[in-house]
Order: C-alpha cells, then sequence, then structure tokens
C-alpha cells in the first residue's frame, strides 16, 4: 500500500460543507459548527486513510478525492484529477468500467471493480473501486456517489504467484498423474504379456506333446532332457520312464550313431542346425524307423550362449515307401517309353521345358534328343515350311484340352515324313495346366496304305459310275430299241387278229406269238428295272425304293417303307449305292425268308444316313454263310467303299437285319449334291 502523502486537501465533501472550486480555505476554529467539527473529522479521517476516497456526481465529476487518489497516480499540483486519472485507465480496461458504471447508474446499486492504472512514478498498478450511492433523486435515480480506491497490485502479484505455483503444482501432478498412468500401463502390459507368455507356453506345451513328430531337448553333450509322447512311442518309451542318463544316441542304430557323432553334432554346434534324413531304433522291438531330422541349438535370449540341442524328426516310412513306388513305376515307365516305336515327350507348361523324351525321336525326327532338351522348339526348323504355322499356331490349343495334328517333316537327309502329333495338359491338384504330355508317331506308311486306299476308293467309284453309266445306256437301249419293237409286232398281230381277211384258225395260231411277245415285254421291262429304274433319275432315291417295293404287288412278302430324311436329291453314286444295298437286301428277303412281312428304314441323322431292312423270317447262321454268298458281301463292300458299315443280325428262327450306315458327304470326297 502507498504512504500517505503530505498534500493537502483540494475538495471539500458537500455532506459537510458546501462545494468550492477553488483551494480549501482556512476555517477560523472559534466560529466552528458541530457539523463543521464533523467535516473536519471526516477530513482527518479521509487523509489519514491508506485507501483512496473519492465522490462524485452522476456526471462522473469529482466532488472531492483525498491524498492518495492524487499520490497513486502521481499527479501533479494544478493537474485536474479526473483527468489523470481517466488516462491513467489501462486501454484494454476501459470497456468494463464504462460498462460497469452504466449499469450503476441504471440500477442504485454497489458496484465493484479490479481494473489497470498506468501510473506515473510506479508503472502499471492493480486498484479496486468500491462505488456507492449516497443521495437519490424522487425516482430512486443516484445523484451523488463515494467511492474507495484501493491498491491491489501486491494481492495480484501474490495471487498471480500462487496461481503460477497452482498451475505448476497442476502440471505437476499432471505428469506425475501421466507417468503413474503409463507405468500403470506398462505394468497391466507386462501382466498382459506374462499371461500371454503363460498361455503361449502352455499352447506350445501341448502342441509339443501332441504333435505327431518326434521332438526332444537334449543338453550340449547329448544327454536326454526332455522327449515328447510321439517320441517315447517311435523308441520303445514308457510314458512316465525316466530319461536320467539317456542319450540320443541309446536310440540310433549304430549307423546312425555314428553319422550324428561325427556329423550331426558338429555342424549343431559349429553352424547352428543340421538338416537331413537318419534313422530311429524302437529299443523295444528293435524295428528301424526312417526320419526327417531337424536340429539346432537353442540359446540363452540374452547372452546368446547355447543352453541346449532340440530335435524334431519325423516320420518317413511312408513317404519312403510312396517314393520307392514312384522310383519302380519310374523305371517300368522308362522302359515302357524307350521300347516303344512312338515319340512320348512330356515338358513343363509355362515356360517351355522339356523334361523326358523318349529316344525313338531321334529316329523319327533324325535328330538328337539331346537338342530338344536344349531347346524344345527345335523340332520345328525341320517342319515342312507349308505346315510350320500351322503348327505353331496349334501349340497353345493344349490349355482348352489338347491337340492332334498332322505335318511334314523333311529330316537332314532329304527324306519327308508325315507326323501325328498329340499333346494334351497335365493338370495339378488346382486344375491349373502345369505340364504337358504328347505323342508323336512316323505315319509315313499308314498315310502312303490310306492314299492308296483313296485311289482305289476312287477308281472303284469311277467304275461304278461307268457301270451305272453302261446300265443306264443298256436299259435305255433296250427300252428305245428291243421293247420299241417288240411293242410294234405286237401290235402287228393284234391288228392281224381282228382283220376280216385272216382265216379264224390263222387268228388261233396268231395267240401263242402274242402271248410270248407279251411276256417278252414284261421281262425286258424287268430288267429295265434290273438294271436302273428311270425313277430314280427323275424323282430320286426314296421314290426309287418305294418303287422297288410295290413293282410287284403280287409277291407272298408285304414290305413296309418309313423314311425320315430332309435331303431332295444326293449325289447320284450315293443315290445308287443305297438303291443296290435296298435291292440285294429285299432280293434275299423274297427268296429266301419266307417271311411274311418285311420292313425298310431310312433315316437321316445330323450328316449320317441309317438304312435298315429287316425281315422275320426263318434267319440264318452267319458263320455259316460260304464265300460265295456274294449279295451279302456286296453290301458290305458297298457300305465300306463309301467309308460307312453294314451289319447283318440273323438267328435261325429269328428272322434277320442288315443295317447300314453312311456318310452323307462321301467319304473319298466327292460332295453330295445340294
Amino acid at each position: 500500500m502507498p504512504r500517505l502523502g503530505k498534500s493537502k486537501l483540494v475538495d471539500v465533501p458537500q455532506a459537510v460543507q458546501p462545494p468550492c472550486d477553488g483551494p480549501q480555505r482556512r476555517l477560523a476554529p472559534r466560529k466552528q459548527t458541530q457539523t463543521q467539527q464533523n467535516a473536519l473529522k471526516f477530513r482527518v479521517l479521509c487523509e489519514s486513510s491508506p485507501l483512496g476516497i473519492f465522490e462524485c456526481d452522476r456526471q462522473g465529476q469529482l466532488t472531492y478525492h483525498n491524498r492518495q487518489m492524487a499520490d497513486l497516480v502521481g499527479m501533479s499540483p494544478g493537474e485536474s484529477l479526473r483527468d489523470v486519472w481517466f488516462h491513467a485507465i489501462h486501454p484494454d480496461d476501459l470497456p468494463i468500467l464504462r460498462d460497469g458504471w452504466e449499469r450503476t447508474l441504471a440500477s442504485g446499486t454497489q458496484w465493484r471493480q479490479d481494473y489497470r492504472l498506468q501510473t506515473r512514478h510506479q508503472g502499471t498498478r492493480w486498484v479496486r473501486v468500491l462505488l456507492t450511492p449516497t443521495q437519490s433523486d424522487a425516482s430512486g435515480r443516484p445523484l451523488s456517489f463515494v467511492g474507495t480506491v484501493e491498491d491491489i497490485t501486491e494481492r495480484k502479484m501474490a495471487e498471480e504467484v500462487l496461481r503460477a505455483s497452482h498451475h505448476e503444482l497442476e502440471a505437476h501432478v499432471a505428469r506425475r498423474t501421466q507417468e503413474l498412468s503409463v507405468a500403470n500401463e506398462l505394468l497391466l502390459q507386462e501382466v498382459a504379456d506374462r499371461k500371454q507368455a503363460e498361455r503361449e507356453r502352455q499352447e506350445f506345451a501341448s502342441l509339443v506333446e501332441n504333435s505327431g513328430d518326434f521332438i526332444a531337448l537334449a543338453d550340449l553333450n547329448g544327454h536326454l532332457l526332455f522327449l515328447n509322447e510321439t517320441g517315447r512311442k517311435l523308441v520303445g518309451l514308457e510314458r512316465d520312464e525316466s530319461l536320467t542318463g539317456k542319450t540320443l544316441a541309446d536310440f540310433l542304430p549304430p549307423e546312425s550313431a555314428r553319422h550324428s557323432r561325427e556329423r550331426e553334432f558338429p555342424a549343431v554346434k559349429a553352424e547352428g542346425r543340421w538338416m537331413g534324413e537318419s534313422q530311429l531304433r524302437n529299443v523295444k522291438t528293435s524295428k528301424h524307423v526312417d526320419v526327417l531330422v531337424n536340429s539346432f541349438l537353442v540359446g540363452d535370449p540374452e547372452s546368446h550362449q547355447p543352453l541346449c540341442i532340440a530335435t524334431v524328426q519325423r516320420d518317413i516310412t511312408d513317404r519312403k515307401r510312396s517314393e520307392e513306388a514312384v522310383r519302380a513305376s519310374e523305371h517300368r515307365f522308362r522302359q515302357l517309353a524307350d521300347n516303344i516305336d512312338e515319340v512320348f515327350w512330356v515338358s513343363e507348361f509355362d515356360p517351355r521345358k522339356i523334361l523326358y523324351v523318349s529316344p525313338a525321336y531321334s529316329e523319327i525326327f533324325g535328330c538328337s534328343c539331346e537338342s530338344l532338351y536344349q531347346d524344345p522348339n527345335s523340332y520345328l526348323n525341320i517342319v515342312h515350311p507349308d505346315d510350320r504355322q500351322r503348327i505353331v499356331e496349334s501349340l497353345p490349343k493344349v490349355r482348352q484340352g489338347g491337340y492332334d495334328e498332322i505335318f511334314r517333316i523333311v529330316r537332314f537327309d532329304g527324306s519327308i515324313r508325315t507326323i501325328r502329333s498329340r499333346g494334351f495338359p497335365v493338370r495339378n491338384e488346382a486344375g491349373e495346366v502345369y505340364r504337358v504330355a504328347g505323342i508323336a508317331e512316323d505315319i509315313t506308311e499308314r498315310k502312303q496304305v490310306e492314299e492308296e486306299l483313296l485311289a482305289e476308293r476312287r477308281f472303284l467309284e469311277h467304275l461304278l459310275q461307268v457301270q451305272e453309266g453302261e446300265r443306264k445306256l443298256v436299259a435305255y437301249d433296250i427300252h428305245d430299241g428291243f421293247v420299241q419293237a417288240v411293242i410294234a409286232a405286237v401290235m402287228h398281230l393284234e391288228g392281224l387278229g381282228v382283220d376280216p381277211g385272216v382265216l379264224p384258225a390263222a387268228r388261233e395260231k396268231l395267240e401263242v406269238p402274242l402271248n410270248l411277245l407279251r411276256d417278252s415285254i414284261e421281262e425286258a421291262r424287268r430288267m429295265i428295272s434290273g438294271l436302273r429304274p428311270p425313277i430314280i433319275d427323275e424323282q430320286g432315291l426314296v421314290a426309287a425304293i418305294d418303287y422297288l417295293i410295290n413293282e410287284q404287288p403280287s409277291r407272298p412278302t408285304k414290305v413296309t417303307f418309313h423314311h425320315a430324311v430332309k435331303f431332295d436329291r444326293l449325289d447320284g453314286v450315293l443315290e445308287n449305292t443305297l438303291f443296290r444295298i435296298v435291292q440285294e437286301a429285299l432280293t434275299n428277303v423274297f427268296r429266301h425268308s419266307q417271311s411274311k412281312t418285311a420292313q425298310v428304314n431310312l433315316i437321316q441323322s445330323a450328316d449320317r444316313l441309317r438304312l435298315t431292312v429287316e425281315d422275320w423270317g426263318i434267319g440264318f447262321d452267319p458263320r455259316k454263310i460260304k464265300g460265295r454268298q456274294f449279295g451279302l458281301r456286296g453290301i458290305r463292300e458297298r457300305a465300306r467303299l463309301f467309308g460307312g458299315t453294314a451289319i447283318i443280325h440273323s438267328s435261325p428262327g429269328l428272322g434277320t437285319r442288315i443295317s447300314v450306315e453312311l456318310p452323307l458327304k462321301l467319304a473319298f470326297g466327292v460332295p453330295r449334291n445340294p
């Protein structure tokens, strides 16, 4: 708090004396009234107070202030305290003071406010003003105020120090709380880690005990420290039998024990791990078990010093047996593949790499097998130039299911061979193509035979066409020559028979030659039909078969004809062949079957034509048919010639069925007519 100054009073409160604007006048001691005495006492009291005391009106004009007010702001004599005080108020606090003053004027209540003053000699000071209304008008509005001003800078500073200490303490508490929280989390995490480690240890222990592998721990000298249940069973130890004094070598055959002593243990100690195959020995049965061994050092996690040796050994007896079976199978396969005439090969799919090719490759292709191992596509160099691009484009087809190609090769000796190559995919368990296998064979001789057969078929086809042409010519000659002449003779003789000039005895004699001539005409017509009925040229196969069946209705065997075909006409040679087959089959039915009924079926299925002729007569045994039975043999040969089949089913007493199937497109390349 500031000291009391020696400056004189400049205003006297209106409550104790009339207002005056100038300096305070001296009062005559003798004329003081009681009011003056009270005012003097008030002045002494105000001047003695450590607080600044002032009085102001509603407009904020000071009517009184004590010395402490002037000393607080450093006011000089002659200055107005109101102006000095107003300018000393900190700019940031002016809005607060204006708002508080207006509220006090409106409400007439006491007002207290802390704010800052920028003094002339003491810098910025914190003060607390307490303003109390003293007089009010009839409406209750305050007219004058008495106020006190207290310098609270030291208190503010103490509060700031206290606040800073409090904040520091809170920060320290927060930091400590955070540290404790982190420590608590770390502790909880450590507890959780230990629990997890314990669970993992228990799970690992359960895994080890229930594993199907031999799992053991041994010290660095090979003495057993632990052996799981599977291991005990493999070596013939009881579940509760002690391991004291037992070593790993005690459960190994002599040769495996020597190998373990000389190679396995030194490798584990030197390199930290050893893997390989060995054997275990069952001490009860003396049975040896093939195992796959994985032995390694177990070290201290901090010092990294080796503590013991762990070994995991898997029973591979079944695998060994399977491998032996596979080796035996591969041996048999190689014996077969190495001795067949065809080339057999196996390759990886992508990238293409030959895994195996049989020795026949060098014999057929004239190239070494080694050249194909080095370059799987080297065989393309000898593929005929006209076939090479087609073969290159066919290779990817193996992914879709394989390929079957015929091509030519030009061997280094200049000879040309025809090859048939087939490739097919080999899939893994996931169904993916991972290998390709194939067979290539030399079909040069077969191709030559096929070409010779094709030439023979074409020659026979030509002969058939010539034969049919000659038949047609003969039929036309008979029809247009002989038959017409005989008909003319019949007409002439019939005319004589009605001529009045001919004697009756002569007319009777004319009947014999007339009947002979009429029979000759019928026989000529049968001969024409047998050679080639005109209807086959005029209306086609179906109409010709129907005519063949119905040309002699007086026959004892009734024949029905069923057809389901989409074509109108076929190639002339094919129509003739089918007609001759039906003709030959029905001739056999009429002559030999003794059947009352027979049936002819002609059915088209896609690009095949199926013909059946069936009767329910006496039948026969096909095995007893002699070679001179040219009718049935002719049916077979005609079907074979056109790339089809002819099957004859018959049994004594059960009738006969002839089934013929032919392609609509002729096998020797003659296209059918639309």
